[in-house]
Parts: C-alpha cells; sequence; structure tokens
C-alpha cells in the first residue's frame, strides 16, 4: 500500500491510477540530484515535495523531484535586471550623493 504523506504529516489515500509509476526512496533521490537526505524531508515536510510510504520507507516520484529543480522561465514582458544592476543603482545614488555635497550637483 502506498500512502502519501502531506506537508503537515498527514495520510491521504489517493485512487490508485494515480500514484507515480517512478517512485524511488528519499536516499536515491537525494543521492540522484547531489543534496542531502535531511534537504529531502526538508522538502516533503514544507509541501514542496510529495512523498509516499512504501514497504516503511518514504519514496518520492522521480519526475516531481526534476520539476522541482527544474529552472521556472521569467514571465512574459518583464525585464529580467542584469547582474548586479541593485549594486549599481547603489553606488549611482552614493555618487550622486556625494556630488551634490561638493556642489556639482543643482538640486
Amino acid at each position: 500500500m502506498h500512502t502519501p504523506i502531506c506537508a503537515a504529516g498527514t495520510r491521504a489515500v489517493p485512487a490508485p491510477d494515480l500514484l507515480p509509476t517512478d517512485l524511488i526512496d528519499t536516499q536515491a533521490a537525494a543521492q540522484s540530484i547531489g543534496v542531502s537526505l535531511s534537504t529531502i524531508h526538508r522538502w516533503i515536510g514544507r509541501g514542496r515535495l510529495r512523498a509516499w510510504k512504501a514497504v516503511g520507507r518514504l519514496r518520492v516520484s522521480l519526475a516531481e523531484l526534476r520539476a522541482l529543480l527544474t529552472p521556472v522561465p521569467p514571465r512574459a514582458g518583464l525585464p529580467r535586471p542584469e547582474p548586479g544592476a541593485q549594486a549599481q543603482r547603489a553606488i549611482d545614488r552614493e555618487t550622486e550623493a556625494i556630488l551634490a555635497r561638493a556642489g556639482f550637483l543643482e538640486d
């Protein structure tokens, strides 16, 4: 019997046709993506990754694990900030303040 473990540790009984067919144990999941076992358990506890208890061991869907690690594309129409843009704005503000104190900028 595969019993899904929800974020709060509660159990729900899914319909048999909804069970993932690619379940792997949490240790194998952690090793396959290069994270610790505690990270997998943390993701399960926070509801980021579903888990099923089968034969006394927690198992996760390999497809869901891969989906969790897939980067989300930016929303269309929104500009992507350049790397370091926030730091550059801070430098620009500081430079303006220095120039204003020195009298080079008018208010």
